[in-house]
């Protein structure tokens, strides 16, 4: 007889690549110790999950902490939000001005940032960092063996804004080259979308006085993404070094990956919870973001790219912010918006309104981002000696999404009023009950994990 402490009891196992389980979890100091059937302890604690999904907790790979409130005030509140919603590790973009004033190398501020952030988060986090053209370039093989980052996002639109400024092909070439020298390769995010094409688009949207979230995807059309991909995708070829494309939008987009993925070429493809849901036809201004929410054919193009294995991660590019941003005409008002409590309710009701085996958002959405960030074998499965950080899901409970009842800062969703069918009961921190039945019993045990990716799952 072993001893647990912590049994997962009669759920059904969600499995990636292997399905639905039906399997007691044994949990001992924290790791996964035994799955089988009729696992017993004495004196151990006892969770009844019959009639319910037993996931790997949730890994959201793309969410932005520190854009417009603190960064600490938004490490406790969003990792609050998110474990509501079975997201148990989440993995922020870091920006430098975020943290200092003027910016400074992250080699300076951050591991002390790290340590006066202790404490703080409900869940585990990790972080990637931003590179804009005036970055210095030089410290990005320190990050890797100091800090345990080796993941950096790029945007390759957005020229002309003061911070996170996109760069051109010239210098994102130069990246590339210098990052296919280093013996630590790091993973080189990319937001692809060509700005040149960008700005024309919007200049005719604009003298064609369009409005509303419809002009907005034509302002940042398909092939904006498709080519500026294509670009990337030819640059990562040439050099050798591995490009994850961030929330694709398009099916021209998923496209191009998939046409390269067959060519060999090192690129992962991520999408995101709102490119597989909302549309120009059921979405408002409040779902203005960059890429743009396109029309139903790319979200069913998504979708099948997603469960032929193209796009491999799901993130919910999550952003902290009031609604009282979201104000003005399409053309006024900022893009972004929160999504992490909501990624796997909503994912889970496209999911099945598909019939695509719900393992599959396991696999995106937990394995292949552990895998795809180095945080794999300790995260993103279920198997003996892995973090015993679970999600339990009703299957079963139908619930229309509240803004009032969600947990984040933000005071708005995209998704308010959307029917969903199959809810997070419970959520399981390194084997703490951290949620349970809508109360939260447990809010400051994360911690910050460092990240060595090795590149494609």
């Amino acid at each position: 007889m072993q001893d647990f402490d912590l049994i997962v009891r009669g759920g059904q196992v969600v499995t990636p690549r292997a399905g639905l389980v039906r399997a007691d979890v044994g949990v001992r100091a924290g790791k996964v110790a035994a799955i089988g059937e009729d696992l017993f302890s004495e004196g151990a604690q006892t969770l009844d999950a019959s009639g319910l999904w037993v996931f790997p907790g949730l890994i959201d790979p793309h969410v932005h902490l520190g854009n417009h409130f603190p960064f600490a005030q938004e490490l406790s509140t969003e990792t609050r939000s998110a474990a509501y919603g079975g997201v148990t590790t989440l993995i922020t973009t870091v920006r430098r001005e975020s943290f200092t004033t003027p910016p400074q190398p992250y080699t300076t501020f951050f591991k002390d940032a790290v340590k006066k952030l202790e404490g703080i988060p409900a869940i585990d986090w990790a972080s990637h960092f931003t590179i804009s053209p005036s970055s210095p370039l030089h410290e990005v093989q320190a990050c890797y063996e100091e800090l345990g980052t080796q993941s950096y996002k790029i945007w390759l639109s957005n020229r002309d804004r003061e911070i996170d400024r996109g760069m051109g092909l010239d210098k994102f070439w130069h990246f590339l080259r210098l990052v296919e020298k280093m013996p630590h390769r790091p993973l080189v995010q990319v937001h692809a979308e060509d700005d040149e094409l960008v700005r024309g688009a919007t200049e005719i949207a604009r003298e064609e006085k369009m409005e509303g979230i419809a002009a907005w995807n034509a302002a940042r059309p398909n092939f904006a993404e498709e080519m500026s991909i294509r670009a990337v995708c030819h640059l990562a070829r040439l050099t050798g070094v591995s490009v994850y494309i961030v929330h694709v939008s398009s099916r021209e987009g998923a496209q191009v990956i998939a046409e390269e993925q067959r060519k060999g070429t090192p690129v992962i493809g991520e999408t995101t919870t709102h490119h597989l849901t909302l549309t120009t036809d059921t979405a408002g201004v409040i779902a203005k973001v960059s890429p743009p929410v396109r029309v139903q054919a790319d979200v069913e193009s998504l979708w099948e790219q997603l469960k032929r294995g193209t796009l491999t991660t799901i993130g919910s590019d999550h952003v902290t912010k009031k609604k009282s941003a979201k104000e003005g005409g399409i053309w006024d008002c900022g893009p972004a918006f929160p999504g992490m409590e909501t990624l796997l309710p909503v994912l889970l009701t496209g999911c099945r309104k598909r019939g695509i085996p719900v393992e599959t958002i396991a696999e995106a959405c937990s394995l292949n981002v552990a895998k795809t960030f180095g945080l794999y074998p300790r995260k993103g499965h279920l198997g003996v000696g892995a973090d015993a950080d679970m999600v339990l899901v009703d299957p079963r409970k139908q619930q229309v999404i509240r803004v009032e009842n969600l947990h984040s800062i933000a005071d708005f969703s995209p998704y308010d009023g959307m029917e969903t069918l199959g809810w997070p009961v419970a959520t399981i921190l390194r084997g703490r009950l951290i949620v349970r039945d809508g109360r939260l019993l447990a809010d400051s045990g994360g911690s910050f994990i460092a990240c060595y990716p090795d590149g494609p799952a």
